[in-house]
């Protein structure tokens, strides 16, 4: 009896402590109700204000507090650049906290906490680009250019060793990157490139982009104005209006953009072709292009409370007239004889438009955050190709050629985040359902007929754990994708081309400080699956010896990828090593019809391994912020040209010095000096280049009016130049693209607010494969 009554004193003392032991449970957000991530909370001990125990909030700004009992505690909530705020409290869920902004006024002068330019979160570089001389750089095209491990400009840019990013704005995606020459970079806060995306984003994101921008300010009507001018060989503008209304939850925006852009370039050929004759082409070549662009958005945001946001937004995308006028003139020797002169008299018209409807609910239901996406995507390109060649020796000819395509896309995507422990669990699901049809036509028959039309659908699940364990911060996820893909030709089903996908992809990363230095090592099995282009039966004529087009078998290719990552101060370290499966890559093969005619065209390789290392020099020497840029790419790969197997293992060597200068609160400058060397990338040599920019930035009348000016390429030094090696031939190209040029902008802000919008979208890459 004593011993069942012992049994039941120790059951009865074990219930007593398990219900003594509770948690604390609550969210941080700012002034605008937007959620702080990794912000620190921490107990203290009313009595002598002691350490007691903590924690940092998840990426919707959650906290919870374990083992806790009934007595009253302080609790403190901290973070970078917002006010330190203290609340008494017991178990239980205390709310929502509200952080104030860290600055103070004084006769009339703004002084704000300045934050580290870089730091670690995870496997991704932030860059604190608010109070910094990035933020008076232009615009976000701008704010990319100097961000480490990122190359490019305009739009089109990559995060080195990684590929094309995904680009998120404040967690929407941007399907229309010259948003981001529409965005001041006085706006962003910040930018995080995240380099091996986890299980929650598609499986052939390899990289993500997130600019998130200031907090909004003010209510009522407020408008934004830009306008700027862009002089190289073609005189180029563009104007923008924004418009919001603001009144309490409610936010509702519209925006307007037009543009006239155009592209002038020159080039010079080599083409050797080694069949049974040995042909050699030599030509000279001049384009110009004019495109005009339109784009008009509008939509609402509602945060109910809080927990609970939803809204919508409508794009509308249109470029009524795309043109490029090229003259090109050729001569050609067939097995060391004169063969023949010809001219080229080159006319591309283009038009498009899209459609796109985002639909979004996040919210906070007790500790299961909530994050829903639904998309809708239509549109439609036309291009309509007319040349006229010129032959001294042989018939003349005239081709036309005509080319369709349509899209539809449904989408939609819901992400739960629970605590669980010290972690966070995160699970979801995503389903797309994309319909592609592709005509092409060419009267004269020198080329193909196509019909095609391509249906697909996708349903991936994934989860996603992230748990810190003292200085160690650990997450490991697994995602898997059915997709269903069928092919038809002429409406018929086309079987070799018609596939099925079941897949598993794990990912795993690992982040904690040595010392004062902080490490990330993590490893991502992605997949890239071939763009309908490159699915595509359509062949592109160029000339009487050039066609390029698609493989519609290509196979998608397995990549897996082992990322380091290190920073230290002002010094930041990034190592990749990737090994891909069924590579697919970009080569150059005698068309089946005629081996005279080279085919640039994508296939698979069994397998393509790649190392690429990376080093950023920051540090600050009074008004002038140098950052200095190494990095090395490193390929192991090897191809048959000319019968013989040839190694492409040539590593490029690129550096970029960024000098910034703070001349004064208004003024600021930069001097950009960048170079590569010659190397190896797919099958082609890539030739050395190298350029100098330099922009000034003046802001007046209490920073609402900004004057930036840009004088790109100075010396006109840069070039895209190469050599391609094909299995029977060898193509040399020199080309330069109108890169030297001068921008002026001019942006004026009335009672600026920005929206709150915070959709993300849904099947944000398969809209990229369309």
């Amino acid at each position: 009896m004593k011993t069942v009554k012992l049994l039941f004193a120790t059951l009865f003392a074990g219930a007593t402590i398990a219900t003594q032991a509770q948690t604390i449970t609550g969210k941080l957000t700012d002034e605008t109700h937007t959620p702080l991530e990794y912000a620190n909370v921490v107990l203290l001990n009313p009595g002598d204000s002691t350490f007691i125990q903590g924690t940092v909030t998840n990426t919707n700004g959650d906290f919870t507090i374990d083992k806790v009992n009934g007595k009253t505690y302080i609790l403190k909530a901290s973070s970078v650049g917002y006010e330190t705020t203290y609340k008494n409290c017991q178990s239980g869920h205390i709310g929502t906290l509200i952080l104030k902004s860290d600055a103070v006024t004084l006769q009339e002068t703004v002084i704000t906490a300045h934050r580290p330019t870089y730091k670690m979160k995870g496997n991704a570089l932030v860059t604190n680009v608010a109070n910094s001389l990035l933020s008076t750089a232009g615009t976000a095209n701008d704010v990319l250019t100097h961000i480490p491990f990122v190359q490019g400009d305009n739009g089109d840019f990559t995060v080195f060793g990684k590929g094309t990013p995904l680009i998120y704005l404040n967690g929407r995606q941007l399907r229309d990157l010259s948003e981001l020459a529409r965005l001041s970079s006085k706006d962003i806060q910040s930018v995080e490139v995240i380099t091996n995306p986890g299980a929650e984003y598609d499986v052939t994101v390899k990289s993500i982009i997130k600019i998130k921008t200031v907090k909004p300010q003010g209510e009522g009507f407020s408008t934004n104005v830009n306008a700027g001018i862009i002089q190289d060989h073609n005189f180029n503008h563009y104007e923008q209006l924004n418009m919001n209304y603001r009144h309490g939850g409610l936010d509702v925006f519209a925006n307007l953009y037009f543009s006239r852009m155009g592209n002038y370039q020159e080039q010079k050929d080599k083409h050797y072709i080694e069949v049974d004759t040995t042909w050699n082409h030599r030509s000279e070549m001049d384009m110009n292009a004019i495109s005009y662009s339109l784009n008009t958005e509008g939509g609402f945001n509602y945060m109910i409370d809080s927990n609970h946001s939803l809204g919508a937004r409508y794009t509308f995308n249109r470029s009524p007239k795309s043109h490029l006028d090229m003259t090109s003139d050729y001569e050609i020797a067939a097995n060391g004889n004169f063969y023949d002169r010809q001219h080229y008299d080159y006319d591309w018209n283009n038009n498009d438009f899209s459609h796109r409807v985002n639909a979004y609910y996040l919210g906070t239901v007790g500790k299961l955050g909530i994050d829903f996406n639904a998309d809708y995507y239509s549109g439609e390109t036309r291009q309509y190709q007319n040349v006229l060649e010129t032959s001294e020796e042989y018939e003349d000819r005239h081709v036309t050629t005509s080319n369709l395509n349509d899209n539809r896309l449904y989408a939609a995507k819901l992400v739960l985040t629970h605590p669980i422990g010290k972690g966070e669990l995160k699970a979801g699901a995503e389903y797309s359902n994309t319909r592609r049809i592709s005509r092409y036509e060419n009267p004269q028959n020198y080329l193909p007929e196509t019909d095609n039309k391509i249906k697909e659908e996708k349903l991936a699940g994934f989860a996603e754990f992230a748990i810190a364990l003292g200085q160690l911060q650990a997450s490991a996820g697994l995602r898997y994708e059915h997709v269903t893909s069928e092919y038809l030709d002429k409406g018929k089903r086309v079987e070799e081309q018609s596939r099925n996908y079941d897949n598993l992809f794990p990912n795993i990363s690992l982040a904690m400080p040595v010392g004062k230095t902080q490490l990330s090592l993590s490893y991502t099995a992605k997949t890239r699956r071939p763009s309908y282009n490159e699915l595509s039966s359509n062949l592109q004529y160029d000339d009487r010896f050039t066609y390029e087009g698609g493989n519609p078998n290509l196979k998608p290719a397995t990549i897996h990828d082992i990322t380091l990552m290190g920073s230290y101060q002002w010094i930041q370290l990034f190592v990749s090593y990737q090994q891909r499966r069924d590579a697919i890559e970009f080569v150059a093969e005698s068309y089946d019809k005629n081996p005279a005619i080279t085919l640039f065209t994508r296939k698979n390789f069994d397998k393509i391994e790649e190392l690429n290392t990376g080093l950023v020099l920051s540090p600050k020497f009074g008004i002038w912020e140098p950052s200095l840029s190494l990095q090395m790419q490193q390929p192991f790969f090897k191809n048959i040209t000319m019968g013989e197997w040839k190694h492409f293992n040539r590593p490029i060597f690129s550096g970029r010095l960024d000098n910034n200068f703070r001349f004064s609160k208004t003024f600021t400058g930069n001097l950009t000096m960048f170079y590569s060397t010659k190397g190896n990338t797919s099958i082609m040599l890539m030739k050395p280049n190298q350029g100098v920019n330099i922009s000034l930035n003046k802001t007046f009348m209490d920073e609402r009016l900004n004057v930036n000016l840009h004088v790109n390429d100075i010396f006109a030094s840069q070039r895209s130049s190469y050599i391609i090696y094909g299995d029977c031939m060898q193509f040399e190209k020199w080309n330069y693209s109108d890169t030297r040029n001068i921008q002026l902008s001019v942006r004026y802000k009335f009672n600026s607010t920005r929206s709150k919008y915070r959709g993300t979208g849904a099947a944000n890459e398969e809209m990229n494969r369309l």
